[in-house]
């Protein structure tokens, strides 16, 4: 409360607010009591955009667009397949193998905001096999017992 009798609201909960006016000649002194509830706001953000790729070799980002937020403060945590449980990571989560992962995220921020979790479904197809990836094998082979012998030789 300030001096000029106003209320700034600081965070979210219950409060009650209580107003004293004094006697004097024209009025008759009372007291009068009021209850603000405040919810919770929600924090601002931008969901992100799960990876859809194929298998390369390497570790990839799981997220092609990770996830923002303009709320001060906000403090935003990943997981792999967590269901939703624990939140480990700061950085995008990379994933390598070919499949299908749960990216979890979490959003906190101070001053009462609800905590936000969500997630989206990344995946890793497998890579085809094509005939350039083979090599140094020959067309046939003939078996002669004990071990295979390369028939152009």
């Amino acid at each position: 409360v300030d001096t000029d009798g106003k209320v700034t609201v600081k965070q979210n909960g219950t409060v009650t607010i209580t107003a004293t006016c004094y006697t004097d000649d024209n009025y008759q002194g009372r007291q009068y009591s009021y209850t603000l509830t405040v919810a919770s706001s929600g924090i601002d953000y931008t969901a992100p955009a799960a990876l859809n790729s194929t298998y390369n070799g390497g570790e990839q980002d799981s997220l092609t667009t990770p996830v923002t937020s303009t709320t001060p403060g906000a403090v935003i945590r990943y997981g792999v397949n967590t269901g939703g449980l624990s939140f480990p990571e700061e950085n995008i989560p990379k994933i390598k193998d070919a499949g299908t992962y749960e990216i979890w995220y979490q959003l906190t921020a101070p001053g009462g905001y609800a905590t936000v979790v969500g997630h989206v479904t990344a995946v890793i197809h497998p890579k085809d096999i094509t005939e350039g990836m083979i090599s140094g094998i020959s067309d046939s082979y003939t078996y002669s017992g004990n071990k295979i012998t390369d028939r152009k030789s």
